[in-house]
């Protein structure tokens, strides 16, 4: 079997405090993995949530998901 090349990541800088990072084999995966986290966070402060608020604040606090080569350096939180 051939080794996949790469993954996918996603991050939130600086969302709730602290932020998210999550790994996954595909970019629906991965937003669906930050958008579960983030609705979690949100109803266990009694707090309404949405896909239209996730994505609002996934853009507010500067969200990226993009594919990554495996043993490739990156720069600026995978930025570049």
């Amino acid at each position: 079997m051939k080794d996949k090349k790469t993954i996918w990541i996603g991050t939130i800088e600086g969302i709730f405090g602290y932020g998210m990072i999550v790994i996954g084999n595909s970019e629906t995966q991965v937003m669906e993995s930050l958008r579960k986290e983030y609705d979690d966070w949100k109803k266990s402060r009694k707090e309404s949530t949405s896909k239209k608020i996730f994505l609002e604040a996934f853009e507010n606090w500067g969200g990226l998901v993009d594919e990554v080569e495996i043993g490739k350096v990156y720069f600026d939180n995978f930025k570049n």
